[in-house]
C-alpha cells in the first residue's frame, strides 16, 4: 500500500478535469451572453407596458381625486398626463410626459384611440375627444417583433394582453 509524503492525502482534481470544468463554464457564458440584447429588449417592452398600465391608473386616479378630467395624449415619441378642468383636451396642468426614448432601445407604439387622447372623467370612466367612450388599445413593439397590448375598457379598467 502505498503511503502519502508528510501524511496528506492525494484526493484533488487533475489538470484534464478542470480544463473540461473550464470549457463547460465558457460555453455556459457565451450561449448566456448571446441572449443578453434579446432579453434586454423584452424588459424594456414589459417595463413599458407595466408603467404605461399604472400611468393609466394614475389618471384615473388624478381624475377621481380632483373631480376633473385628466387626459392622456400619445404622440410620435411619446405621451403626456395632464389635468383637462374645461373638457377641451388641452392641458391646465400637466403631471407627467414620458418619451418611448426613455425605456432605451427602439419601441414602437400605436394606438386606437381617437385623435390619440383618451380621458378619465371624475367618475373614472373614460372619454374621447369629441365625446363618446374612450375606451381603445394601445400595442408596444420592440425591436425584435414582439408585442405587449394594452386594453382600456370602456369602464377605464386598464390590462396587458
Amino acid at each position: 500500500m502505498h503511503q502519502p509524503i508528510d501524511g496528506c492525502s492525494q484526493n484533488g482534481f487533475t489538470l484534464l478535469e478542470c480544463v473540461i470544468a473550464m470549457a463547460i463554464i465558457a460555453i455556459a457564458t457565451v450561449v448566456f451572453a448571446s441572449n443578453i440584447p434579446r432579453m434586454k429588449a423584452t424588459w424594456r417592452l414589459n417595463t413599458a407596458a407595466r408603467n404605461m398600465v399604472a400611468d393609466f391608473n394614475l389618471a384615473r386616479s388624478q381624475a377621481l381625486k380632483d373631480g376633473v378630467n385628466c387626459v392622456i395624449r400619445f404622440n410620435t415619441g411619446g405621451y403626456s398626463i395632464f389635468r383637462d378642468a374645461n373638457g377641451d383636451f388641452n392641458p391646465d396642468k400637466t403631471f407627467k410626459t414620458i418619451q418611448w426614448s426613455d425605456y432605451g432601445g427602439h419601441l414602437s407604439v400605436s394606438n386606437t384611440f381617437p385623435s390619440g387622447a383618451l380621458a378619465y372623467g371624475p367618475d373614472g370612466l373614460t372619454s374621447s375627444p369629441g365625446g363618446g367612450f374612450g375606451g381603445g388599445t394601445l400595442t408596444i413593439t420592440n425591436s425584435l417583433g414582439k408585442q405587449r397590448l394594452i386594453i382600456v375598457s370602456l369602464t377605464g379598467t386598464v390590462r396587458i394582453q
